[in-house]
């Protein structure tokens, strides 16, 4: 099983997170196949910490809408969020940790957010854009829900808001993203 996720870190990113300066990495995940990819690169490089909204969410509070009502979801990610900046800021001052953030990123202005607290902190971002066809993206939503609610999985996406996410996503161009087709 561990060596199956440490072979889903595709090629073109495993040059990326082996910097020829001595400068940390920090990964910032972008589009569909996020957690996947970002314990892949947890499994494949000891030296990477992963951090997630829903991972957060799901540890602290449980799943969306059973063990917390769908109304608190909103306040607990900005939460997560929130201690998500500090722990990098952390991570970073300790100074001996890569780290894989893994959420959506789906703003220009959040990637930035964090490239900021990044570049403070020393390290370098690679920013790695999943590109997925929507209709890919319709069918594992479909998988997931069947599936249910999980550490990687804190709420329940509806085709209502998926149809917003997929309408204000931002892709990111020019940010010097990595951008693999899945």
């Amino acid at each position: 099983m561990m060596s199956e996720i440490r072979s889903q870190v595709p090629t073109e990113l495993e040059a990326a997170l082996r910097p020829l300066d001595s400068r940390r990495v920090v990964v910032m995940t972008c589009g569909s196949g996020k957690s996947t990819l970002a314990k892949a690169i947890v499994a494949k490089f000891p030296s990477f910490i992963r951090l997630s909204i829903d991972g957060y969410i799901y540890d602290k509070y449980g799943a969306y809408d059973r063990d917390y009502p769908a109304s608190k979801y909103s306040r607990y990610q900005d939460e997560a969020n929130e201690a998500l900046k500090v722990r990098l800021q952390e991570i970073l001052q300790g100074g001996k940790n890569d780290v894989v953030v893994d959420l959506s990123f789906a703003f220009r202005a959040s990637r930035d957010e964090y490239r900021t607290i990044v570049e403070a902190g020393g390290a370098q971002v690679v920013i790695v854009y999943l590109k997925t066809d929507v209709s890919e993206l319709r069918r594992r939503i479909k998988e997931r829900a069947a599936a249910g609610l999980d550490a990687d999985s804190a709420f329940k996406m509806t085709p209502e808001i998926f149809d917003r996410y997929v309408s204000g996503f931002e892709e990111p161009v020019g940010e010097g993203e990595l951008v693999i087709q899945r």
